[in-house]
């Protein structure tokens, strides 16, 4: 459920900025908010993170992870969709537990439930390649602004399943966005009692925001701050609140 979606020929630089300090994300080609998901007919309440990137710090664990198996490369381009890039993603789709767009192209640049044809990126969208030897076996994509990055996507072989992809991919992307002096990360939304989502917790709740959509603001990452916003009148946060902790 949309409580809003726009549409603009450019979402880039200062504009991105803009819309994700409001709570707001893209799918496909437009940018989106919402308070809830509804999925197995029932509704969860979602929670938009972000994390201030001036006070993260790298941990042994996640240092660890940087540190890629012998044989393996990494490195960030402008995002281009081709045929590498497709077949990876046919292959991490096919051992999902769950539906998501049939190719990445669709994934990303499609607004065919908007009735319109697929188009070049509005927004300046970059890939992380994780490679073995020549072989592609991991792609993170994100959006940059001018001060905040989104994380997009990450999809990798499921044969390298092992060696912990989607974990290195998201130390990837934060190492990148302080590299390029960036005060934000946002990963997008955790749902509330679909510990799926709960990956995007991974650079530390000690920085960690959520957005509270009644006061227009960011309040820092606890249970115990959602339960602060339980009984107020008209808070869209009052509900079930487990899996916060």
């Amino acid at each position: 459920m949309f409580n809003d979606l726009h549409i603009h020929k450019q979402i880039r630089g200062s504009l991105l900025d803009q819309y994700l300090a409001k709570g707001w994300y893209r799918m496909g080609q437009v940018i989106f908010t919402t308070d809830y998901l509804f999925k197995d007919e029932r509704w969860y309440r979602v929670f938009w993170l972000r994390y201030r990137l001036k006070e993260f710090q790298f941990s042994a664990r996640q240092r660890k992870l940087l540190q890629l198996p012998k044989g393996c490369t990494a490195g960030v381009k402008p995002l281009r969709i081709n045929a590498e890039l497709e077949e990876l993603y046919g292959r991490y789709r096919d051992h999902l537990d769950f539906e998501i767009s049939p190719a990445l192209k669709e994934n990303l640049n499609s607004l065919d439930f908007l009735g319109q044809a697929e188009g070049d990126s509005v927004f300046d969208s970059y890939v992380i390649e994780i490679r073995r030897e020549e072989k592609l076996i991991a792609a993170g994509i994100f959006d940059l602004g001018d001060s905040a990055m989104a994380g997009i996507i990450n999809i990798y072989d499921p044969a390298e399943r092992r060696i912990s992809p989607g974990k290195r991919l998201m130390q990837i992307k934060l190492s990148y966005a302080l590299s390029q002096k960036l005060d934000y990360y946002y990963p997008g939304y955790i749902v509330c009692g679909n510990p799926k989502f709960d990956y995007k917790l991974e650079p530390g709740r000690e920085i960690c925001e959520i957005f509270n959509p009644v006061t227009d603001s960011w309040l820092p990452y606890s249970a115990e701050t959602i339960l602060a916003w339980k009984d107020k009148p008209d808070n869209p946060f009052a509900g079930d609140l487990t899996g916060l902790t």
